[in-house]
């Protein structure tokens, strides 16, 4: 029978001397499979499949359980099992990485074995059911179910079809504002999963530092054709970026820039609609490998 807990910070407790031998509950972001498993995958010795008598709610499309029992919800997960002596590692990348204000430490009891778990914070605030469409209860979270990491990529291609149809149509500032639209589009998709994967608590230019060294960044990058040797001005410092994919930092901030550049109007109208779709274009594809490989 599980119990209930007073939840503890987001830290290695001090107090808590089984904390580092106990396996730990994922049911989402660290679940196998989804986004941030690939930051501890490295420390793990084995995982097993289990399910715990807890609702689980969404907060902003991001999953936490409940700190009470529940006999009509359950929640699937994964109890990972982290090599000896990487304990301390890895629940270092899981403290690190979720959102401090909105989980706690707690310990939840499986068959009679204790394990640590991250409940939510104050659960009936701002959240909601985990449903379907039909509102009918999911017991399992699956991140490639968020739209943005989904539905984004046949969105925006089908709008860049029907553009390029319409071009004779439109005048350049209409082509301008559109592409405009998709790319801060894409991006809001990509501030999405930095800000779920990497450290919540860095600035925005931790988050660019943290996608250019992510391994599956530089793969989908090594793996897209890129129309290298384009040279791009901040409109904000005026610091200079060329697109070279040999060189991912570079390669982020570049794109990046033409975000910026969107934002603040920094470029000629007739320059940047080359490079905005272009840059749109490959990112695009950048991005959908990259979740693509995540949820595979």
């Amino acid at each position: 029978m599980s119990k209930d807990y007073k939840l503890k910070p987001l830290k290695i407790p001090d107090d808590d001397e089984n904390f580092l031998k106990r396996g730990f509950f994922a049911y989402g972001i660290f679940k196998e499979g989804q986004l941030a498993h690939s930051k501890i995958k490295e420390y793990v010795d084995h995982i097993e499949h289990e399910e715990v008598n807890r609702e689980m709610r969404l907060r902003d499309g991001v999953p936490f359980i409940t700190n009470q029992e529940n006999r009509h919800s359950t929640t699937k997960g994964h109890v990972i099992f982290f090599i000896e002596g990487k304990e301390e590692k890895a629940y270092e990348i899981i403290c690190n990485t979720e959102a401090k204000q909105l989980y706690g430490w707690g310990i939840i009891e499986i068959d009679e074995n204790e394990y640590n778990v991250l409940f939510g914070k104050y659960p009936k605030k701002g959240s909601s059911h985990h449903c379907d469409d039909n509102e009918e209860y999911l017991d399992s979270f699956d991140g490639k179910r968020d739209t943005y990491f989904s539905e984004i990529f046949p969105f925006i291609r089908k709008e860049l079809n029907a553009l390029n149809d319409q071009k004779l149509k439109l005048n350049e500032n209409e082509v301008l504002f559109r592409l405009q639209m998709y790319y801060m589009l894409l991006w809001s998709a990509i501030d999405r999963y930095c800000s779920v994967k990497y450290d919540v608590t860095n600035r925005q230019g931790d988050y660019l530092k943290a996608l250019s060294k992510d391994y599956l960044f530089i793969n989908a990058l090594d793996n897209t054709h890129i129309r290298g040797g384009r040279p791009i001005f901040s409109a904000k410092n005026l610091l200079f970026f060329k697109l070279d994919k040999t060189n991912p930092w570079f390669c982020v901030n570049y794109y990046y820039t033409i975000r910026s550049n969107v934002v603040h109007r920094g470029k000629d109208k007739k320059v940047k609609i080359g490079e905005l779709h272009s840059s749109l274009v490959e990112l695009l594809e950048i991005f959908e490998k990259m979740i693509n490989e995540t949820f595979k």
